[in-house]
């Protein structure tokens, strides 16, 4: 909860006349003890409309707002970042795309947020305001959605319709509006389930006809090419392309627009191999409702020219699918659109496949050629370099930010160091370091030295030693990829006028991220103890400022305490 947030939104509804006094002060004590925001309490008693209430947000935070109520979430989307930090932070991935990600949080200036969804993500953060009623009914929504394989015992045709207007009438009867995409709902199968779940995790049983892909795949802008040498030329600005490139979104897009150009198709799909082994799903594809193309799973065998391409490491060039048995046509319903032709090329690093690209219906009658075989094998070869160097980065990516986690584990453990300490400080940090203007390198800096600048406790008999910032720099030089955070956890306990430690440093001879660090520590630590005077303690450290704090970062410290 946030006192001086719920008094503002106070403010502005009464003055609006959107809620009268007397009725809020009966809403607060009919919820006495409860943990919800006042903006959830008042929308959920039907006193302030969802419109209104977005209207005030957005005046409070000076951010634009998106009405969740009325829009689709994509789980895919959702799920770009983990569970627990939707719910820690309270936001909800919408739309992502051209290195950045859409994401709907309950308070849009949490800096420290914002840092964490990059550092987990990679992707930069557009950050809107929303309801905190809508945006906790999306997560659960969102995160329950799990994947079953669409295979040859799915219902098809007319069973599916059939099965889709059953539903249909279910919802209606039951007064239940459709979640997603019409759908059955069914537990969670056994541990011997193909795909599995956790135990009592709700399964999606997707309906083949209920995942449409509109008017299928999206136009491809550029022409194919008109010569070989052309063709060629192409082939050699995409590989540069690939490879300076590790958004693996960028890199996906890059790829599939690459495939449908050269080859004069409709559109194209990168169909990888799940982390099992064991079954296959779309990982990209050029179509307007690819998101949902991407709850589609089915096994890695010889009964899909997918899968019968990655068993045999062999070209597959089929002008008529209807003629070809191989042909999923399970999953082409599942898309509802009609594959004509299609040319699936498998993508191999060092003999082992990663998956296929496929181009869907080729433009020209005669259908895809030999050529057209050559320029994909090409693609495919620069594909699978690039798709490689992306993995390569996510997984260490992935063990950097896992490390730190384990890292703040081990310290909440430790006496007097809490989660919600560390947290803090770094949300403090990277919110001055916004004010100050710092650029995105530095602001990761601060978020990470606010993680990790107690680390030197573990090692001190006294949490209140000084040293512990001594000893954390020397804990952190063993990881060279913390080498930018050492200065910055080594002196974090220094003073302006230099009487701190470790090294007596002052003034500018003190990091400048340290000095930041030092204010945002002071202040978390401050007005955390029990019965303090929040204006009584700006007060103090308003004097301090010249003395223990550099005086330049007053501004931008006040300007974010007085949020």
């Amino acid at each position: 909860m946030n006192p001086e947030r719920d008094n503002k939104i106070a403010e502005i509804l009464i003055n609006d006349k959107k809620l009268k006094k007397k009725r809020l002060d009966q809403i607060l004590q009919e919820n006495a003890g409860s943990e919800k925001p006042l903006e959830q309490l008042v929308v959920e008693a039907g006193d302030v409309g969802r419109a209104d209430l977005l209207k005030v947000l957005e005046s409070i935070t000076g951010r634009p707002s998106v009405d969740l109520s009325c829009l689709r979430v994509s789980p895919s989307v959702a799920q770009t970042v983990p569970q627990s930090m939707a719910k820690k932070f309270n936001l909800i991935c919408l739309k992502k795309g051209e290195g950045k990600v859409q994401v709907a949080m309950a308070d849009p200036h949490d800096t420290f947020a914002i840092e964490y969804v990059k550092m987990r993500t990679g992707l930069e953060v557009e950050a809107m305001v929303g309801f905190i009623g809508d945006i906790l009914k999306a997560q659960e929504e969102a995160y329950k959605v799990t994947i079953q394989y669409i295979d040859a015992s799915t219902p098809t045709g007319a069973q599916a319709a059939k099965s889709k207007e059953r539903e249909r009438e279910e919802a209606e009867q039951s007064g239940e509006k459709p979640k997603f995409m019409s759908a059955t709902r069914e537990k969670a199968r056994s541990e011997d389930s193909l795909l599995r779940g956790s135990v009592g995790a709700t399964t999606l049983k997707v309906n083949p006809i209920s995942l449409g892909l509109g008017t299928g795949p999206v136009a491809v802008r550029s022409s194919p090419p008109s010569n070989e040498l052309e063709a060629y030329k192409r082939l050699l600005e995409i590989g540069n392309a690939l490879t300076s490139t590790l958004d693996s979104n960028l890199l996906f897009q890059h790829i599939l627009h690459a495939a449908a150009e050269l080859t004069g198709a409709e559109g194209a799909s990168l169909i990888l191999i799940g982390e099992g082994g064991n079954d296959l799903f779309f990982k990209e594809s050029l179509g307007p409702r690819s998101e949902d193309v991407k709850r589609v799973r089915f096994p890695l065998d010889e009964h899909s020219l997918a899968g019968f391409a990655i068993q045999n490491r062999k070209m597959m060039r089929v002008n008529d699918v209807r003629r070809d048995p191989r042909h999923s046509k399970v999953v082409d319903e599942a898309v509802q659109f009609t594959t004509r032709s299609v040319l699936v090329c498998p993508v191999v690093y060092r003999g082992e496949p990663l998956g296929v690209i496929e181009a869907i219906n080729k433009t020209d009658p005669g259908g895809f050629t030999e050529v057209d075989e050559r320029y994909m094998e090409v693609l495919c070869g620069q594909a699978a370099i690039a798709l490689q160097n992306a993995e390569a980065v996510g997984r260490l990516t992935n063990f950097f930010n896992e490390s730190v986690e384990i890292l703040i584990e081990i310290l909440e453990k430790h006496d007097r160091i809490s989660r919600h300490h560390l947290i803090e400080v770094a949300r403090i940090s990277t919110a001055i370091g916004r004010e100050l203007g710092l650029s995105p390198p530095e602001i990761e800096r601060l978020c990470y030295a606010g993680l990790l600048h107690d680390i030197g406790k573990v090692k001190c008999a006294d949490p209140d030693d000084p040293a512990h910032a001594e000893i954390g720099a020397r804990m952190l030089e063993r990881v060279k990829i913390f080498r930018e955070v050492i200065p910055i956890v080594r002196h974090h306990h220094e003073r302006y006028n230099g009487s701190g430690t470790p090294d007596g440093l002052k003034e500018e001879e003190i990091p400048r991220l340290a000095r930041v660090l030092a204010v945002a520590e002071a202040w978390v630590e401050a007005v955390s103890e029990k019965g303090v005077d929040r204006n009584a303690l700006l007060t103090k450290m308003r004097g301090e400022f010249g003395t223990r704090f550099d005086p330049a970062l007053r501004p931008a410290f006040e300007n974010v305490v007085a949020r």
